[in-house]
């Protein structure tokens, strides 16, 4: 992530954070079944910062679709979060990988408290 500007993540760098994290939970995204929806046009409203996503996985022999999980990723530090749940994501690739962002924006990790009040939990 050496080219994140000062600004914060693009939605296809926020995208690359995010499928750290799904494959740390073991999401086999080689599986043509399992997608990643990217932000609805005007989305971001819903949590200031963040760029949001949904996984998807579209039964292959009933085709119908069944929306995993919402995530959303903190474009100026990388913070990743299951939005429907209020679950901060955290482990060690991925608190490197939030390092390096913070290192380029200058931007630093919520505490929890302060995120989760971002998304009013």
């Amino acid at each position: 992530m050496n080219k994140v500007r000062p600004t914060g993540l693009t939605v296809n760098q926020a995208k690359r954070v995010l499928m750290v994290v799904l494959e740390h939970e073991r999401v086999d995204m080689s599986d043509t079944a399992w997608w990643i929806e990217e932000p609805f046009r005007g989305g971001d409203d819903l949590y200031p910062g963040y760029r949001t996503f949904s996984l998807v996985y579209s039964h292959p022999k009933n085709a119908m679709s069944f929306t995993h999980g919402h995530y959303a990723v903190n474009v100026l530090t990388g913070d990743v979060w299951v939005a429907n749940g209020c679950k901060r994501i955290s482990f060690p690739a991925l608190s490197a990988l939030q390092q390096g962002i913070s290192s380029r924006t200058g931007k630093h990790r919520p505490s929890a408290r302060v995120a989760r009040d971002d998304f009013g939990y």
